[in-house]
């Protein structure tokens, strides 16, 4: 083991970063415990679910357009990987932690952020620690935000969570593995799991952990808080992200250890919020420790709930400032989309309505913002998933903040169907005028923008090429005006009225679908889209003028087009094949899996087998030992005669007592007197046979005994049961 430097970094309560250097350590010689580890529990790939209504994102509603995102597809020729969606991309969906699925994005399939669906993992290794049992470690250099490992389980419900936190704390379990999902769901990876599991706490975290949208599923990631280093242990804050029956010692060593993990008492916690949700409200570490100060010096406690990862006393003391950037604006969101706390909600919402810079709200609109209204609403007043909530005032909040966003298109809030939730919320609330009233007046200015279609380049009458948005469609002219005058078409006609010569009729226009690229028709007037050419179309007659007739075409580069045409079907076969070895690779991987576990099956059953048989062999011997051993001993040995005798008399003189102490305590009482009586007997003289029946003189002997006896038992029972 040895020490680096590294640079971190701590931000003060204005939200100012300040960088300093410190000393890690970096674990180079324990030896690799992975394999050891991984028969500590058993191994997921991916999460299993107690029942299919959990880990749902956005509470198992739909969202209009499956998040998918914006992006293009960027094929690498060379290295046949798709570039798109990459770490510093505009991605919507990576900005705001949602998966791209492949076939659902217009950035093709295999793009750059599917790292939880391919298990795009960091390099690791689990060894073994000097006093916290299993670790985790960066088998190679890691950078800041990078994706490490997903943390994998059981996903259970709540009242699951509270049976099974007992019973490890009853059953003393060391280690625990609990983390919360989202409310009313954890993920349990104690009995299965990941490697993630084995990471450990630290008060100064080199480590976080994040919620993720993948598909129609939330899942939980660890990333990189900074670069870590080869060598260096991974570890994030327990207090904040996971959950134990009892508070554990820390043993992290950092300079700012506060002695404990697990249990909910947040007194001197390094962190009070996740890592995401403090950046998205712009919570620094250095406002939670003031307020963690200022608390103690009131001898005020700090507790936050046993199954929420949020201090609500402290969210309701954050003075929210302005969205400083883009960068802040995605972090907003992505907790927007997916938090579920009320108290948050409103205090994100606060943020927005704080912020008054265009760009950055045009950014919050670009990535959902609309998006995440329509669900917040629908959760908070439609379906009313939370109580103690003033609606009234929430629901005019988030009016208020729509009605200053920037828009120059209908897209946004269309995809959204944030128009049709205002609508039921308006039915809902519609004893409240002034929400009815403002509804009114957002939904009337939004009907007056118009849905903006991206036109790709696209050859036109005359050969001019045109990537023209069509909301501008009415204006837009060839701009080769001076060609098509000479050539008598009118420069009065919209390019998108014209397609293979063809003149649509009047108020119709052609676009593009992004998805499929082909092309539809439409009418605004009318409010009619469709695939086929609308009826009253003419054939476009262009008279060429002498001069034009003449003039060269330039050639068509056909061997060029059918180059382009070749590499496009080679880089298809090579993607196909690649996948079909991925999924070969797989299978082998599946079956070899399998096939460990079939011997491990067969060995174990073999190994009941066998311990079963030894069993029956010695019961079997045993049977036949005690038989004999039977017929040696019938007659009954001196003891056994003496307690026969004073088993006569001794339960009738204790019998008074068994109101009081029970009848399994008096039949306690007489065996221990009876053999006491007949082993001071059998001390006087071994030889000596009891009589028949006792005489009186011996009967008040042994009443003599009993009565000291029952007053000490009586004694200590009536102490014991005071206690209790």
């Amino acid at each position: 083991m040895r020490e680096r430097t590294v640079s971190d970094e701590e931000v003060d309560n204005n939200g100012q970063a300040s960088h300093f250097k410190r000393k890690v350590q970096i674990y180079d010689y324990p030896a690799d415990k992975t394999d050891e580890a991984l028969t500590r529990f058993k191994t997921l790939f991916q999460n299993s679910y107690q029942n299919k209504s959990l880990g749902n994102a956005h509470n198992g509603r739909s969202t209009v357009d499956g998040m998918s995102c914006d992006c293009e597809e960027n094929w690498d020729t060379v290295s046949g990987i798709n570039n798109a969606c990459g770490e510093y991309s505009e991605c919507i969906n990576r900005l705001t932690s949602i998966e791209c699925m492949s076939g659902t994005c217009s950035c093709g399939d295999d793009c750059q952020n599917q790292r939880f669906q391919k298990r795009q993992y960091a390099p690791i290794a689990v060894f073994e620690t000097e006093r916290k049992g299993y670790g985790v470690r960066a088998q190679d250099d890691i950078k800041q935000d990078a994706f490490i490992y997903e943390y994998l389980g059981e996903v259970i419900d709540e009242s699951t969570f509270r049976k099974r936190k007992e019973n490890y704390d009853n059953q003393g379990l060391e280690h625990f593995y609990f983390m919360m999902l989202q409310k009313g769901e954890f993920i349990d990876a104690t009995a299965k799991g990941g490697l993630g599991r084995f990471c450990n706490h630290s008060c100064r975290p080199n480590a976080y952990v994040d919620k993720w949208e993948v598909g129609n599923k939330l899942r939980m990631g660890i990333f990189a808080k900074r670069d870590i280093y080869k060598g260096e242990e991974i570890c994030f804050d327990y207090n904040v992200d996971r959950y134990g029956a009892n508070p554990q010692k820390c043993y992290c060593g950092e300079d700012n250890c506060i002695g404990f993990l697990g249990g909910r008492t947040q007194t001197d916690s390094a962190n009070i919020l996740p890592v995401p949700i403090a950046e998205a409200l712009g919570s620094t570490n250095a406002q939670e420790q003031q307020w963690v100060r200022s608390m103690k010096e009131q001898s005020k406690s700090i507790k936050a709930s046993d199954y929420s990862s949020i201090n609500e006393d402290y969210v309701n003391s954050l003075e929210m400032r302005p969205i400083a950037d883009k960068d802040e604006a995605s972090k907003v969101t992505s907790a927007l989309l997916k938090t579920q706390d009320y108290i948050i909600l409103r205090k994100l919402i606060e943020r927005v309505s704080l912020t008054k810079d265009s760009e950055v709200l045009k950014e919050i609109v670009r990535l959902r913002g609309y998006q995440c209204v329509a669900n917040i609403l629908t959760m908070i007043v439609l379906d009313q998933e939370q109580q103690q909530v003033d609606v009234e005032s929430f629901t005019l909040s988030i009016l208020d903040m729509l009605e200053s966003w920037p828009n120059s298109s209908r897209n946004r809030i269309s995809s959204s169907q944030i128009e049709s939730v205002l609508e039921s919320v308006k039915t809902k609330l519609k004893k409240i005028q002034p929400i009815g009233k403002k509804i009114d007046s957002l939904l009337d200015s939004w009907s007056k923008l118009e849905i903006s279609y991206k036109i790709p380049k696209s050859q036109s009458v005359g050969g001019a090429s045109n990537d023209i948005d069509t909301s501008h469609a009415e204006s837009s002219t060839f701009q080769l005006r001076d060609e098509q005058k000479e050539n008598n078409v009118t420069s009065k006609i919209s390019p998108f009225r014209i397609v293979d010569n063809m003149l649509l009729p009047e108020q119709w226009r052609w676009a593009i679908d992004e998805s499929t690229g082909a092309s539809y028709y439409y009418n605004k007037s009318q409010n009619i889209t469709q695939w086929d050419l609308p009826p009253g179309c003419e054939l476009l007659k262009i008279e060429v003028s002498e001069k034009n007739r003449h003039e060269k075409k330039p050639p068509i580069d056909k061997s060029r087009l059918e180059l382009k045409e070749r590499q496009r079907q080679q880089e298809y076969e090579r993607v196909k094949k690649e996948r079909e070895r991925e999924k070969l690779r797989l299978q082998k991987e599946q079956e070899q899996e399998e096939q460990r576990r079939t011997e491990t099956l067969k060995k174990i059953i073999a190994n009941a087998e066998a311990k079963q048989q030894l069993l029956s062999k010695r019961l079997a011997d045993g049977e036949t030992e005690g038989k004999k051993r039977h017929k040696k001993s019938k007659k009954p040995t001196r003891e056994q005669e003496w307690n026969k005798l004073f088993a006569t008399v001794v339960p009738n003189m204790i019998k008074k007592h068994e109101s009081q102490i029970g009848r399994d305590n008096l039949k306690h009482c007489a065996k221990d007197i009876v053999h006491q009586l007949s082993s001071k007997e059998i001390k006087k003289d071994t030889s000596k046979k009891p009589p028949k029946e006792l005489s009186s003189e011996k009967k008040a002997k042994v009443k003599a005994f009993v009565g000291p006896y029952m007053e000490k038992y009586l004694d200590k029972w009536k102490a014991k049961h005071e206690r209790k």
